[in-house]
């Protein structure tokens, strides 16, 4: 009988080991949004969003673009279980490698895709769960269209591209998301350097790095705020 209950005992060891086995090899799922109707996914920036042109050095550091108005306009509707965002960017008040500058964005739009969490947070009690979301972004120009970033003599700009990383997304307060961008190796093209420009050299580089932080709401037809979330 003791023998029996042994030979039981280590058949339960063997199921519970499989188990675990098979539990961390199954893929993480990716996260979806959670909403109480149908939204469009408004961004406004929170500090300071910069462009660096790694290849171009400068003095004191790289080339960089900064504007003190970054918004984002959401393109069409979103509903629970959404896994991705489109949004138009549009920028003003901006300062490129030390210039005025202007950043024209007509025909081009980023898309996000969320995707799996980056940590997981439970919380006691009640068990509620919190953490971020890994999210690429995608930059998708119509058609002849591109990203033109000029400042007098010098002229950059960004194309269609995909699979941008390494950006997340969080839960904020108030029904907010917060989306905090971090991404490199972003394709551009320097396509004019003239008298007074302190860029490098003309060309296509793959070595830009975006940064910033932004609030993302969710609003519904009449342009008021409705709670958002990922899930």
């Amino acid at each position: 009988m003791i023998r029996d209950l042994k030979a039981l005992g280590l058949a339960l060891l063997a199921v519970c080991a499989m188990s675990a086995v098979v539990a961390s090899a199954a893929p993480a799922s990716s996260g979806t949004l959670t909403t109480t109707g149908s939204v469009t996914a408004t961004a406004e920036q929170v500090g300071e969003h910069v462009f660096t042109l790694t290849s171009h050095p400068v003095s004191g550091g790289f080339a960089t673009v900064k504007c003190k108005k970054a918004h984002f306009e959401g393109v069409g509707f979103l509903s629970t279980g959404a896994t991705s965002a489109t949004v138009a960017p549009s920028y003003s008040e901006c300062n490129a490698f030390g210039l005025p500058a202007t950043i024209t964005t007509t025909g081009c739009n980023y898309r996000l895709d969320i995707g799996t969490l980056t940590e997981l947070t439970v919380h006691f009690p009640g068990g509620v769960v919190t953490g971020g979301w890994h999210v690429t972004k995608n930059v998708v120009c119509a058609s002849g269209f591109l990203i033109r970033i000029v400042a007098q003599t010098c002229e950059v700009v960004v194309g269609s591209q995909n699979g941008l990383t390494t950006s997340t997304v969080e839960n904020g307060p108030a029904w907010h998301l917060t989306l905090k961008n971090n991404i490199s190796k972003i394709k551009y093209t320097v396509v004019k350097d003239g008298i007074g420009c302190p860029l490098a050299k003309t060309g296509a580089f793959e070595d830009g790095h975006y940064v910033g932080t932004s609030t993302v709401a969710g609003l519904n037809v009449f342009d008021e705020p409705i709670p958002v979330s990922i899930h």
